[in-house]
């Protein structure tokens, strides 16, 4: 029986080639015909733009500074603004109103929660229809200005004008420091007449506690001398009791 020849060994694998093909670019779309400022600059339709988003700004930052400020002044402050500011700057002496500021799972800032209240004292005090036209981020620059005068004028300012929140800065910057250079510094001095009450206030002398050596080593000059200085002191006195008492 003839032997099958052994098979062929097989030929090395050629490498295979791939050859990569860089798609051409698709043509960008063309715009949507007829969408207004698509093509050009609509300087028109930006300015009302402008105009409209800041009015739904203001009037929903408005909206939620106001329900803020009154909830936080009702419920832990029994709606009495007064009350609120002699619990220090920012009300962090009320005990329950510092432990919700300090809760993980509130996402109101305790700042936020505060300025909320001031700017609800501050609407208050503007006229309704400039304190509405007005952002919440206008009423925060003008919550350091304490004359109320000056408050006012600056919220027209930033109404009519149109100021911007930086500009609004500027001007609210201008007005604290003529604020502080009329301010007076330090306490004023007291008239002497004060001060000479306020010494005797102060004396710790009991006449009982005068023995009798001490008068007698008194020579006489000496003791006619403050005899004559007590009279016109107490002359004195009496005086200025009786105007005082006279008011």
């Amino acid at each position: 029986m003839a032997r099958k020849p052994p098979p062929a060994a097989p030929s090395p694998a050629e490498p295979l080639i791939i050859e990569v093909v860089q798609a051409a670019p698709l043509p960008a779309a063309p715009p949507p015909s007829g969408l207004p400022g698509a093509a050009e600059v609509d300087r028109a339709l930006v300015d009302q733009a402008v105009r409209d988003l800041n009015q739904i700004y203001t009037a929903k930052g408005m909206e939620t500074a106001r329900a803020i400020g009154e909830y936080v002044l009702h419920h832990f402050f029994a709606g009495d603004l007064d009350a609120a500011a002699r619990f220090g700057p920012s009300g962090e002496r009320h005990l329950s109103f510092r432990a919700l500021s300090q809760r993980d799972d509130l996402q109101i800032s305790h700042a936020h929660l505060w300025v909320s209240v001031k700017v609800l004292d501050q609407l208050r005090q503007l006229p309704a229809e400039l304190a509405d036209a007005l952002p919440v981020s206008h009423h925060r620059r003008l919550l350091s200005v304490r004359d109320a005068r000056t408050k006012l004028r600056l919220a027209k300012k930033a109404v009519e004008k149109g100021l911007t929140v930086r500009a609004l800065e500027a001007e609210v910057a201008k007005a604290r420091a003529k604020e502080l250079q009329g301010a007076p510094r330090g306490r004023k001095p007291l008239p002497a007449w004060q001060k000479a009450v306020n010494a005797l206030g102060k004396l710790r002398f009991d006449p009982a506690t005068l023995t009798d050596a001490e008068l007698e080593a008194l020579p006489p000059e000496r003791s006619g001398a403050l005899v004559s200085t007590l009279d016109a002191q107490i002359q004195a006195l009496e005086a200025l009791r009786a105007k005082l008492q006279a008011r």
